[in-house]
């Protein structure tokens, strides 16, 4: 597969305290601690994969996604999609060359559609924005957005308030689809529908993305999900990547990460005596500033087990080679970690 787009060292990182509270006290920028919600993430995303990522709330799933998209400004790194960085890419070339081609399914549909606008408008407006669609013309795909997400050309007379949970998603994913896109992001697409309706709108993603060539990237917290359907999969702690690879590495008896193998735990216990990982998960997603070496050294069973390492508590690791096309962001990746 050709690489679509790629993250290098991408860095976001947020200040604990605005400007206009440091100018009222008089407090330097130097008494602000940053928050480092994405924190040098490197990977690449491959035309036509689906690839998922994985983590808790407050990982920095999103804020990554957002930077993938520019709609965000990274404070430091770089991003390529389709062969150019689009890391300082004025607006007006970001229309063009982005916006049209990668589209983003929004976490809270609430939050995302306009309640002031009908359905029609909602599709209307992104036609205007994004396309070269006449104004005649964009009932009629409006009407033909609605019919591949599955719904009918009633609901364009509709306003946001009379649509249900699930329904809101169709819309949602209509409108991306408006623009033709060659990647979607799709952040938590599930969250709050019953187990009926998640079917219903994963295979909705799944047909789009056989039938129209899309490549998808799956943002969740449900392992399930995202061993389900992804082929690659990467999980994220504290703003960093601690581990990617194929959907056979990243899973219960291969992964190389003690975090990954706690969400596992904590979703998929092996028998009735399992651990069900509570304890590593109850670790804050975003770490003290005083924590130095391994981020998740507090709650990792494997630092307790092999005797409390000094590397541990002075390096902080990066993404080492575990397997064939396999990294994980431990001191002792090489070694499997005990069942």
């Amino acid at each position: 597969m050709s690489t679509l787009l790629e993250a290098h060292a991408v860095s976001k990182h947020f200040a604990t305290q605005p400007d206009w509270w440091r100018r009222l006290t008089g407090r330097g920028n130097d008494r602000a601690r940053l928050v480092k919600a994405v924190d040098r993430v490197s990977f690449t995303l491959r035309a036509g994969e689906i690839f998922g990522l994985l983590g808790q709330s407050g990982s920095g799933k999103t804020t990554l996604a957002r930077l993938l998209l520019r709609l965000d400004a990274p404070t430091s790194g770089r991003i390529t999609f389709d062969d150019q960085d689009i890391t300082a890419m004025p607006d007006a070339a970001l229309k063009t060359h982005l916006r049209r081609k990668a589209r983003m399914l929004f976490q809270h549909p609430d939050a995302a559609l306009n309640p002031a606008f009908t359905v029609a408008q909602i599709l209307g407006q992104a036609l205007k924005t994004n396309t070269a669609v006449l104004a005649a013309e964009r009932a009629e795909r409006a009407a033909a957005l609605l019919d591949a997400v599955g719904l009918p050309p009633s609901y364009l007379i509709k306003h946001p308030r009379a649509l249900s949970t699930g329904e809101k998603r169709r819309v949602s994913i209509g409108r991306a689809l408006a623009t033709d896109p060659v990647l979607l992001i799709a952040d938590e697409p599930v969250s709050g529908l019953d187990v009926t309706l998640q079917g219903q709108i994963l295979d909705l993603l799944m047909r789009l993305h056989d039938e129209r060539g899309l490549t998808l990237m799956l943002i969740a917290h449900d392992v399930n999900l995202i061993r389900a359907l992804c082929t690659r999969i990467a999980v994220m702690y504290a703003g960093r990547l601690v581990e990617i690879g194929p959907r056979d590495a990243v899973s219960p008896d291969a992964c190389r990460h003690p975090y990954t193998r706690a969400l596992f735990d904590a979703r998929l216990p092996r028998s009735p005596t399992a651990s069900t990982g509570a304890t590593a998960l109850s670790a804050p997603a975003l770490p003290a500033a005083a924590v130095t070496g391994c981020p998740y050294r507090p709650a990792c069973a494997r630092w307790r087990d092999l005797g409390q390492p000094e590397q541990c508590l002075h390096e902080h690791p990066d993404l080492t080679p575990a397997g064939d096309d396999h990294e994980a962001a431990c001191h002792f990746a090489r070694e499997k970690l005990s069942l």
